[in-house]
């Protein structure tokens, strides 16, 4: 059965076709003269499917189809109540009437052209008005949001901010008053709450007022929302009277302000009206002045401010709001009698993250403790914590005070109160030790007091285990060691060589493991996985498929998105090309050459893997590890070369180059046997000076081969002088002899524009930051790698260098890593202010045993010690732990590095002390260690006018260390004492240090 219908008129030439075969029909329709559109429907029967059709050709008959096109009778007899008009047609008028009621300011048209469209073409209307989405004028705004509050839902209204503008224009409010009345949207709460959180989180102003919110309110077009009446109310700076004078806002609104978090302590007001002059002159943010007159005017009590601000501390909010409105509190006055009777909301701050919140509950509650309403028993059990807190030394010598008191009109108390303070024991202060040691004198001689002090005898400082010996059960070590009894060994800088040819890497060995190393090399950060990479492609071609360009598809695709990264920008931007077509080697301009030289070596081996696919040989790098973590055998060094000799493969220089930095002198012997099998003889030399088994540098016309040689010469000798290069390359460091020009820093200032000048001056000293002086840059062969990046740089210039391309330059000088060091600490140890994330990378790389502490890497570890990052300075107190384990720190140069850091005001000396709290008591050989450390570093810190802070924290712990070592003081410690004790602040310690 076929059936072919057609329904013509004024406006429309349309077809409808069914068309049934078996237990199916397809029915195809459209414009007449198009193939239309088909859809097929299947039934479990031929009868099901054949009635289904006749129904479908009955209901197309109604509509007017017929088989001739002309319409039927019966529909044509319906009358027309208006002409038929095309969507076009519709689409082009509304456009129209729409721009003409913006663009005239129409307010009274806007009813009457939404009556016409928004009702039967809201979609249209819809999608039209948001083509007015950007900035057209004050008054044009209010119109289109007229239009946009009739037809919008909540999901329209993302980046329509022009709506809150609207909703807040006082000359125009009566007209989109009427608008709001027949449009009735109810979503413009939610969309003033989500406007509000989308304007603070992007740090804009916000113009639409509390004021503007109560109106809507009044009118019904916004029920009552919590939150969303706080934060409208919190930043309302113009309604001081109208909040002061209004009772809605000061009793239902006001309290939410301690409900929802939001920014009222950063509401700030004017200070220039008339009325300002009545105010408190240290009133400045809007809500100090709003809380102060609420308060005078007997609007609100201090008991409500009370409790509500303590409750606020007990949540998650910013700390800067909760200790605003602990600042409005106090200016309120806390009275004797109110702080007794809600002493219970002040106990649970006691359990606070925030030292500021618990001293602020010690503080209200301290002056009551001898009183007999408050339930002191109760505040220490809230107490316990605070006692053991290192952040809270100054609440707890509080405390000291105010319980020696309290004691003596409490004596029930006595036990419970001196079993805390022997918990202060865990807080690694001096001063605070020997207060807590005066108190257990005075009041503390019970058993249980006795068991804590053994307990805590290792942890105490100086002479109090001495002083407190007699309170201590019998059990108890006296003065205690966190290291074992018979652990006395000393410190000797004395590094060992350590064994590098350990553990081999396994290369992929079928396609299947190149395709797994594929994946795993598109996310890693260890360059040597791109390596090995490289060696499969060019050395395990005869594994791969037909299709294996479609294969790794997918990979090609996840490695373009990691392409931000150097390594994998050389990647993604050389090989990726090549990857699909294998035609040509493709390269990329190095842009970013003048931030580092070495970054590049990367992209030579990308380039050279190309240039091996394109001629065929399957050969393996010079360079291609052996040995975890990158290490080249000197035996499979040289069984290479006498491959690439057999089949007069030319040798790469740079991947030469790469091969001799990472190869240890290991397997000598066996290695020594093959070097004959060597024709060629300036690099059987090479490689015989690089085993060690030669001393003399012969003379180097060309100057890659003299890199080469220099590259060796430093590798294995890094503090030698080399006058071979003198000559020729005496400008280029490290190439004739060492570049080490010691720490120096330059003064960083506050400074403001000066006209005269037309530039900045300096107005105020901050601190001092690194600056490693570089030369300008020499011609340095490309193949000596220490020399290449060492030369200065404009300050500002960015440098390009990420995470993984400190670990490619790493891996490509292993043996000696000072110029490398030196290049990182200029960028990014430069300025303790700036928190980089690559600064614990190298770090990382020092905790290998076989890392060499070079001055270099000195400079690097002391300035990551007192890094902004807390995990580079943790970090960095484990290199010092593993480096002192395994006797290769160099304390002395350590100890005078930081020393210089603290006395040039380079960083606050407590992350310095920081990280000595972990090294001590790891081991007596540790605490040796450490006390050399203090030893370096005292002699370096000068009296002046601009002490650095902290020296005192110093000062305690060399005092610590020397009493527990039983060490005399050294002669420059000496005098650096005599002269620090000029410093009245410092006389206690230093008396105490000399004793």
């Amino acid at each position: 059965m076929i059936k072919h219908l057609q329904y013509t008129d004024d406006t429309s030439d349309k077809f409808w076709q069914i068309e049934v075969t078996g237990n199916s029909h397809t029915v195809t329709f459209g414009r007449s003269g198009t193939s239309g559109q088909a859809k097929t429907k299947d039934f479990d029967t031929d009868e099901a499917c054949l009635a289904d059709a006749e129904k479908l050709v009955k209901e197309k008959t109604k509509k007017g189809y017929s088989e001739n096109g002309t319409v039927n009778e019966t529909v044509a007899a319906r009358p027309k109540s208006v002409v038929q008009v095309s969507a076009k047609e519709i689409k082009e008028n509304l456009a129209r009437e729409l721009k003409a009621l913006i663009d005239e300011i129409n307010y009274e048209g806007i009813i009457p052209f939404l009556e016409k469209y928004a009702k039967t073409h809201k979609d249209l209307l819809k999608k039209e008005i948001k083509t007015y989405s950007r900035w057209l004028g004050t008054d044009e705004n209010e119109v289109a949001s007229c239009v946009a509050f009739a037809v919008f839902d909540l999901s329209d209204t993302r980046n329509w901010d022009k709506l809150a503008d609207a909703l807040r224009s006082y000359h125009k409010l009566d007209k989109i008053k009427k608008v709001l009345d027949w449009a009735k949207p109810s979503w413009i709460g939610e969309y003033l709450l989500q406007f509000f959180r989308q304007w603070q989180r992007n740090g804009r102003s916000i113009y639409f007022h509390y004021n503007n919110l109560r109106k809507l309110e009044e009118w019904g077009h916004v029920s009552h929302d919590p939150e969303l009446f706080a934060l409208y109310l919190s930043i309302y700076s113009d309604g001081l009277d109208y909040i002061c004078n209004d009772k809605v806002a000061y009793t239902r609104d006001l309290p939410l302000l301690f409900e929802y978090e939001t920014s009222l302590h950063t509401t700030w007001i004017y200070k220039g009206s008339d009325a300002a002059a009545a105010w408190p002159k240290d009133l400045t943010v809007f809500w100090d002045v709003a809380f102060w007159r609420l308060l005078e005017e007997g609007k609100i009590e201090k008991e409500f401010l009370l409790t509500r601000v303590l409750e606020v501390q007990t949540k998650n909010w910013h700390n800067h709001l909760k200790a605003y409105l602990r600042k409005v509190l106090l200016r309120a006055g806390l009275e004797k009698e109110m702080v007794i009777k809600h002493q219970a909301l002040f106990l649970p701050l006691l359990h606070s993250e925030q030292s500021s919140i618990v001293n602020f509950a010690i503080d209200s509650l301290k002056p009551y403790f001898a009183e007999k309403d408050l339930d002191l028993g109760e505040f220490l059990n809230w107490a316990e914590p605070v006692f053991m807190r290192a952040e809270m030394k100054g609440g707890v010598k509080a405390l000291l005070i105010q319980l020696d008191a309290a004691i003596a009109k409490k004596t029930e108390l006595k036990d419970r109160i001196c079993g805390l303070v022997a918990d202060v024991f865990m807080i690694p202060d001096l001063q605070l030790q020997e207060r807590a040691a005066a108190f257990l004198i005075k009041h503390g001689k019970d058993a249980e007091v006795g068991e804590k002090l053994a307990m805590y005898a290792s942890q105490m400082l100086g002479k109090v285990a001495n002083e407190l010996k007699t309170l201590m059960s019998q059990d108890a070590s006296g003065e205690g060691s966190a290291v074992s009894a018979d652990d006395t060994e000393e410190y000797i800088f004395n590094p060992i060589t350590v064994k590098k040819l350990g553990e081999k890497i396994a290369y992929p060995e079928t396609w299947n493991d190149i395709l797994f190393h594929m994946g795993k090399t598109v996310k890693s950060d260890d360059t040597v996985d791109l390596e090995i990479l490289l060696q499969s492609w060019v050395c395990k071609r005869g594994l791969f498929p037909p299709d294996y360009k479609e294969q790794l598809a997918p990979y090609i695709a996840q490695l373009d998105k990691y392409k931000s990264e150097s390594w994998h920008r050389n990647f993604s931007k050389e090989f990726i090309p090549f990857l699909k077509n294998e035609d040509r080697v493709y390269k990329y301009e190095r842009y970013n050459d003048s931030a580092t030289y070495n970054i590049h070596t990367c992209s030579d081996l990308v380039i050279l893997a190309q240039q091996r696919i394109c001629d065929k040989v399957s050969l393996p790098f010079l360079s291609a590890p052996t040995h975890q973590p990158f290490w080249v055998d000197p035996v499979a060094l040289a069984e290479r070369v006498i491959a690439y000799e057999k089949v007069s493969q030319k040798i790469n220089l740079t991947d030469l180059a790469v091969a001799l930095s990472r190869m240890p002198r290991e397997n000598t012997e066996e290695v020594t046997k093959k070097l004959p099998e060597i024709q060629d003889v300036a690099l059987r030399e090479l490689l015989s000076f690089a085993l060690g088994n030669t001393t003399t540098i012969p003379q180097q016309k060309d100057p890659e081969w003299a890199g080469l040689w220099a590259l060796v010469a430093r590798t294995h000798r890094p503090n030698a002088v080399f006058h071979e290069f003198s000559a020729s390359f005496g400008d280029v460091p490290f190439m004739a002899e060492p570049y080490r020009p010691g720490l120096q820093t330059k003064g960083k200032y506050r400074g403001k524009y000066n006209v005269t000048l037309g530039d900045y001056e300096k107005t105020e000293y901050l601190s001092d930051v690194l600056d490693i002086p570089f030369p300008k840059r020499p011609y340095v062969p490309y193949t000596f790698f220490y020399g290449k990046d060492m030369y200065t740089r404009e300050e500002k210039k960015a440098w390009y260098i990420d995470g993984s391309d400190v670990t490619f330059m790493y891996n490509l000088m292993p043996q000696n890593t000072e110029a490398l060091a030196l290049l990182l600490a200029s960028i990014y140890n430069r300025d303790e202010e700036f928190d980089y994330r690559q600064t614990p990378i190298l770090l990382k790389h020092m905790l290998n045993s076989f890392y060499r502490l070079d001055p270099g890497s000195v400079i690097y570890l002391a300035t990551s010690v007192f890094n902004k990052s807390k995990e580079a300075r943790i970090m960095a107190g484990e290199v010092m732990i593993r480096s002192i384990e395994e006797n290769r720190l160099p304390v002395d140069d350590m100890g005078s590095k930081l020393g210089m850091l603290i006395n040039r005001h380079y960083a606050p000396a407590n992350r310095m002390l920081n990280v000595f709290e972990s090294i001590k008591d790891v081991s007596q050989k540790h605490n040796d260690a450490l006390f050399k450390l203090l030893e370096s570093i005292l002699p370096e810190i000068r009296l002046s006018d601009n002490m650095p802070g902290n020296v005192k924290k110093v000062l305690e712990l060399y005092y610590d260390l020397k009493h527990k070592l039983a060490r005399p003081i050294s002669p420059q410690v000496e005098i650096a004492l005599n002269e620090l004790e000029g410093l009245k602040l410092l006389q206690p310690i230093i008396n105490k240090i000399k004793k």
